[in-house]
Parts: C-alpha cells; structure tokens; sequence
C-alpha cells in the first residue's frame, strides 16, 4: 500500500470511526456509583483546587487515586456542571481516547512492516462492543486503555532503538497511569520484558543500555508519581499510593476484612456482589435478608450460625474494628481449612468469568441503533472471533521473528488477569480486562489478514504460472 493511499485511507477510518463513536455517546450515557465519586472529586477540584468528595469544612481525602479526577477537572469539565453534564463531556473525552488508542494499534503494526494489518487493527478498536459500552462510562477504562497502550507502544520503541529519552517518556505515562488505575502496575512486567530487547547494535554493551533505559523508566515514573504519596504523608500521616482498596459511595475508607472474607468463597457469579452493594451504600441488612447469606459461604451448620450472627451485627453497626477482625479471623479458618479453594479453585472461575461476555446489569448499553440491548450476543461473537484470531496472529507474528512482540503481550494479558483473579472477588468482569483489549486486537488483526494475504499470494503465483492459450 502507497503512503499517500495509506493515508487517505487512515483519515477516512478516523472520520467515520469518529462520526460512529459520538452518535454512540449522544444516544446513551451514564455516570454509574463510581463516574458519580469522579463527578464529585473533579468538581471540588475546579472550584477549591482540593482533592475532597465536597466543599469544605469537608475532608481531604486519599480513597480514590488522583489521575482521573485531574483529568476532568482540567481539562474535560472546566467548569462547575451538573452532573447530567458531565457525563456528556466525559464520554466525549472517552471517544477521543479510544481513537488514540486506535492510532497507537496501527502504529505499532505499521512500524514492524505490517500497514494492512495495522489498518485493519485501528478498525476494529473503533467498532469493538466491549470498547464502545465502556466509553458510554463516565469511568476510567477509556484514559487508562489509552494510557497503557501509550506506554507499551513507547517501552517497545525504547527497547528496540536503546533510546533512554523514549524510556523516560515511557517512565512519565506508566506514572499517569498509575495514578488514574492501580491496576495499571500489571504492565511493568511486560515493559521490562520490552525494554529488555535491546537492538544487536548495542548488545556489546547489553547491560549498560539495560540499566540506562531501566533508570530512565524508573526515574520517570517515580518524579510522576511521587507527589501523591507525598501529599498522603503530609495531610494523613501515611503514603495510601494505591488510594483505598475499598470505599464507600460517600468515600469514606471501609476495613478490608470482609474482602478478605469474600476471597475464600466468592466466583464473582450473579447475585454475589449483593452483599458488598449494600455495606458500599450503607443500606442496613440482616442474615435474613434475601439474597445475602448464601450456601457457598459457609461449610458446616456451624459456621452458617456464626456467620449469621456476625452478619446481624454488621448490619446494624457497619464495618466497625470488631466485625471487621472477625471477617478476618473466618477468611484464615477457610483458607487454612481449603487451602487449594481460596488459591485456585477460585480464582480460576473468576478468571472465567474476567474473559467472558460482560454482563447487562454491570455494563448498561442501551443504543436503540444498533439494537442493543437486545442484541448483546454480538459481545460475546466478537469475544470469541477475536480470541481465535489472536492465538492464530500470535503464531503468524512468532513464526515471522516477533517473538519479542509476542511475549511482550502475552506478559500483559497473564498479568493483569492474574491480579483480577485474586483483587475484587466479586466484582470481575470483563471490563477489568478492557485495557489489554488493544494488544489483543493487534493480534488478531495479524492472525486475519495474514491468511488473506497467504492466498492472495499463492493466487497470484498460480495465474502467473498459467500458460496464456491463444486462439
């Protein structure tokens, strides 16, 4: 393909790409509880330049990490909303993200020597379902898919060319994205993995280029990064650089020992994260309520009575230190009494449930143009049609001297599912998965047009080989 038709071509993807994602965006979107805690952090921040869930004399606060809420407050809000309008500017933000995302796909594919695929890839970021529901979210998925792909695509560069200053830069965004996702740190094993490739040029002094690219990377990331901790010291006497691990909807930091409870029983099925649901909003409950004392939490008509009346009292007085080290003492008994269920078993099933289709009630999509929600099949057709095409394009990529490429992605996608097979037990789904989605589609775009292009070839050497009879 010619450059200028690339080009052409390139532009009119964007366009329509572009023209498709806004009317998805102005036909449906939605804050959900954690857009509604963005909303509320990014407003506070335009108008007292303060990290709080209100006006003062409401409190600071470190429950929620800070990248995601700067981002709307400086530059997507600007300005004191409602939140009605904040969503519709939110999710505009997402779409530009996604086409950057798209760019980044294409670029990555082009520069390794493969335009088609690279073009086919930008497509199918700007039409994948899972990408455009969450972008109808006025939540974080879209920044950091963005953000993550940024850094991976620059720490290949750094790694291939041994270039310091593209390490750094790659350093400064893992730094962003770190601060609008915890989970983003499941990519530093594959940026080191990237940044350890260094090109044959400098494999003389493999080591030294190693440890300067490694140091810039690093350096960056911590010069990034290094406020907030900072900032946590001062104001609360301790760093919190991973925000909270789980705050109310007010965002008030809740105890962490019913977690650790949920992690011994939990396959984040339907009707698990009831529970969770009602302690977050503070809503008051009792083990007989329906829906929340359920058989696979507990193991003997012992252990149903016990849990019972714990959950009784946690009902009435919240999460408070004695429940909580109670939650904590059950989660050990369980774990020392089933050892292979808490650090397997479960887990397995959530990762599962991480690669499967999304559910309506976690991830609402209603677009009346394309049928949704009636026609939600089409995510788990894509799910699968990509999942097929990606081990094809990973085989194609490591047959034709990729390999670095390869493991590269295949670090990032164990990674993160690994940590969401054991973080939020009964929260997983697919859009914790979201952010790998784009080296996923880099895959399967190569694993599509490779076999394309094979018969192509192979029609074309046989009409060549095709003796001309003339008459």
């Amino acid at each position: 393909m010619t450059r200028p038709k690339e080009a052409i071509l390139l532009v009119f993807l964007l366009g329509l790409g572009l023209a498709f994602r806004l009317a998805i965006v102005n036909s449906f979107h939605v804050a959900l509880p954690d857009g509604e805690q963005y909303y509320r952090l990014a407003q506070e921040l335009w108008r007292d330049h303060r990290l709080a869930f209100a006006p003062p004399p409401a409190p600071l606060t470190h429950s929620r990490l800070p990248g995601y809420p700067i981002f709307l407050a400086f530059l997507v809000d600007r300005a004191l909303l409602t939140l009605a309008g904040h969503v519709e500017r939110a999710t505009r933000a997402n779409v530009l993200c996604d086409l950057g995302t798209a760019v980044l796909v294409w670029w990555l594919l082009r520069e390794r020597g493969r335009p088609v695929a690279g073009l086919v890839a930008l497509a199918a970021c700007l039409v994948c379902p899972l990408l455009f529901c969450l972008s109808t979210h006025a939540e974080t998925e879209s920044l950091a898919t963005f953000l993550l792909t940024l850094e991976l695509w620059l720490a290949l560069r750094a790694g291939e060319r041994a270039s310091w200053r593209t390490a750094a830069w790659a350093g400064g965004v893992s730094g962003l994205a770190q601060l609008v996702r915890l989970d983003s740190t499941t990519l530093l094993p594959a940026v080191a993995l990237a940044l350890w490739g260094v090109p044959a040029a400098a494999r003389t002094h493999a080591w030294r280029a190693r440890v300067h690219l490694g140091g810039a990377f690093g350096l960056a990331l911590m010069l990034v990064v290094a406020a907030w901790p900072v900032r946590n010291w001062i104001q609360f006497g301790a760093p919190y650089l991973q925000g909270t691990e789980w705050p109310a909807q007010d965002g008030v930091p809740l105890p962490t020992g019913m977690m650790q409870w949920m992690r011994t029983w939990c396959t984040a099925g339907p009707g698990e994260s009831y529970l969770s649901e009602l302690v977050v909003f503070r809503r008051p409950f009792s083990s007989r309520t329906p829906g929340i004392l359920l058989p696979q939490m507990y193991d003997s008509e012992a252990e149903r009575r016990r849990l019972a009346d714990l959950l009784d009292r946690t009902g009435q007085l919240g999460l408070a230190p004695e429940t909580d080290r109670e939650f904590v003492d059950l989660a050990r008994e369980r774990s020392r009494r089933a050892p292979l269920r808490t650090l397997v078993t479960l887990p397995a099933r959530r990762i599962v449930e991480l690669w499967s289709q999304p559910r309506a009630r976690e991830t609402p999509f209603r677009v009346p143009f394309l049928g949704m929600p009636e026609n939600r099949w089409v995510f788990g057709a894509w799910n699968w049609g990509m999942y097929l095409l990606a081990v094809g394009g990973a085989l194609v990529l490591l047959r034709t001297g990729a390999r670095r490429l390869v493991e590269v992605m295949a670090c990032a996608v164990a990674a993160r599912t690994l940590l969401h097979a054991f973080a939020v037990p009964n929260f997983v789904g697919q859009r914790y998965l979201v952010e790998v989605f784009p080296l996923l589609i880099v895959a399967a775009a190569v694993g599509l047009v490779a076999p394309i292009a094979l018969i192509g070839q192979k029609l074309s050497v046989a009409r060549r080989r095709t003796p001309i009879v003339q008459g």
